[in-house]
């Protein structure tokens, strides 16, 4: 082998070593995906000790302050996120942005709808008193809407066939006849 050739080679393993030395900061969760309005357990590992990151959810079309954390002295740190109940579904970012602005770290995750919760208590502020206010989850079996025709529904639906059949009749009946 040339001098040359070995040259590179050792360059190139060079610069391997050190791409492998030197990584980023990462954000994790065990959840791929999480309901809007609740929370994602999040860790962040090989972040620089002490540094306080600012979280957010970055999506398309939305974009929601979601907390901060401040590493460790060992680079890491776990957070529970609250994620916004308004957040529309879809896939989204948390990202982690130094003090400075720049990305520090970024995790994929799917924002699912919220899951439907009536409240019966007012919402508006009348001045009563709203203990004891009681939340259900509503399902769509329990959202079953009946529909019904009555008599004049079904005698306006009859005489729209029988005006329909008797014109049909009357356009055949005025024909002329031909012959093959």
């Amino acid at each position: 082998m040339s001098a040359r050739v070995v040259g590179r080679m050792g360059s190139l393993a060079l610069v391997a070593f050190l791409m492998a030395a030197v990584h980023g900061a990462v954000l994790k969760s065990t959840m791929e995906s999480v309901e809007a309005g609740q929370v994602l357990p999040l860790v962040g590992e090989d972040f620089h000790a002490g540094m306080t990151v600012t979280l957010s959810l970055v999506g398309v079309f939305d974009d929601h302050a979601v907390g901060e954390a401040t590493a460790s002295d060992e680079g890491g740190f776990t957070k529970d996120l609250m994620m916004p109940s308004n957040a529309r579904p879809g896939d989204y970012q948390v990202v982690a942005y130094e003090p400075n602005g720049d990305r520090a770290a970024a995790l994929d995750v799917m924002v699912l709808a919220a899951s439907a919760v009536a409240v019966t208590a007012d919402a508006h502020d009348d001045g009563a008193s709203h203990e004891g206010a009681e939340m259900t989850a509503a399902t769509a079996e329990e959202m079953v809407i009946a529909r019904s025709m009555g008599g004049a529904g079904w005698g306006v639906i009859g005489l729209m066939v029988g005006l329909a059949g008797g014109l049909g009749l009357a356009l055949l009946s005025g024909a002329p006849a031909t012959e093959v």
